[in-house]
């Protein structure tokens, strides 16, 4: 869990895009860790990244560990997660109970099982329905060269009481492709964009790559603030006796966007 994470909220581009046609940005979460501290105002939501590490029926039985990671979801508005591995599918039916067992309101969408071998993985958004709404139905990303292991996963989502929406597309790059699958996100993005009729695109996930630096070049519905969520550092999870493995092996990214804005 060393390293670093590099957020990018940045335009594409010219020989990507027509640039003046339309503006679109994304957010680039690499689930790296270093920490960063940013406190959310009022008319803010925010959008986490979280990869949970071979997430199944085993995973899911643990109560421990099932109630550690609903905690986790329940600290952001809208969860972006990877790694979900249950043919069943029943264990992020769990993990919704798990996230809802105290009295709030989570919905999510799940993404078909991905991949080339019988390891198989799929996608999920968890949003707080008093907050965020999805917009149409979720798309996988048409991968009709099979350049992806696990094909991007989009949806469009808006704030209730606010002007903001946006796409997110959740990715989880094969680590021995991970340069190739990285390079393709820009047409993914524009993909995502037109098939959404929007041009608010948020990428994230798990890369597989090595940020150098913590960088973020700012756009005007970002607001500034982003961080890494430390859970092993923390009293209350050290008093579970957990080692942080047993949650995953990554931590939860984060960043908040302007409810009220919708710069498009």
């Amino acid at each position: 869990m060393s390293g670093s994470i590099t957020i990018e909220l940045t335009g594409l581009e010219p020989d990507m895009i027509n640039v003046n046609m339309i503006k679109r940005f994304f957010v680039a979460i690499l689930l790296l860790g270093i920490a960063a501290q940013g406190l959310i105002a009022e008319n803010q939501i925010t959008i986490a990244s979280f990869n949970l590490r071979v997430f199944g029926v085993s995973k899911a039985e643990k109560p421990a560990v099932l109630s550690e990671i609903a905690s986790f979801i329940r600290r952001y508005d809208l969860v972006a997660v990877q790694e979900i591995r249950d043919s069943s599918g029943t264990a992020v039916e769990k993990l919704l109970a798990a996230v809802n067992s105290n009295g709030t309101n989570y919905a999510m969408l799940v993404g078909p099982r991905l991949g080339r071998t019988v390891s198989k993985e799929q996608y999920a958004y968890f949003y707080r329905t008093a907050a965020i709404e999805p917009v149409g139905l979720p798309e996988t990303w048409q991968d009709v060269d099979d350049s992806f292991e696990r094909e991007p996963f989009l949806a469009m989502f808006k704030v209730i009481n606010g002007k903001f929406d946006f796409i997110l597309a959740d990715i989880h790059t094969k680590p021995e492709d991970a340069k190739q699958e990285i390079s393709l996100i820009p047409k993914v993005i524009n993909d995502g964009a037109t098939l959404f009729k929007d041009p608010d695109v948020l990428c994230l996930g798990d890369w597989n790559a090595d940020g150098k630096a913590a960088r973020i070049s700012m756009q005007e519905d970002f607001s500034g603030n982003w961080g890494v969520l430390r859970f092993d550092e923390a009293a209350e999870f050290k008093a579970t006796g957990l080692k942080p493995t047993d949650v995953s092996d990554h931590y939860p990214v984060w960043a908040s966007f302007w409810t009220n804005r919708d710069t498009e």
